[in-house]
């Protein structure tokens, strides 16, 4: 199994105890093919507030992401949206 990873702090420096991925959601997301949709998913999901780790599987259209706080669901179906996609 293909896994695409995506660690959503870019910047080192930006990294603190308060970025560590302590809540985990999975969903399943439809449309996914290849490693562009994993990444491009992974890069708005990313921008999503309190997401700090992304990991996309295209093939079985899961998606994990790790979070210092929960997410908001709307953020995340919106996110999701930009990307081409959407959430089963």
């Amino acid at each position: 199994m293909k896994l695409f990873q995506h660690n959503a702090t870019t910047d080192p420096t930006q990294h603190s105890a308060s970025s560590t991925a302590e809540i985990t959601r999975r969903f399943e997301v439809s449309g996914m093919t290849c490693s562009h949709c994993e990444r491009a998913i992974a890069a708005e999901l990313g921008t999503v507030p309190g997401v700090v780790t992304v990991d996309v599987d295209a093939p079985s259209g899961i998606v994990v992401i790790g979070c210092s706080f929960e997410p908001d669901p709307d953020a995340i179906r919106i996110a999701v949206h930009d990307a081409g996609y959407d959430l089963r």
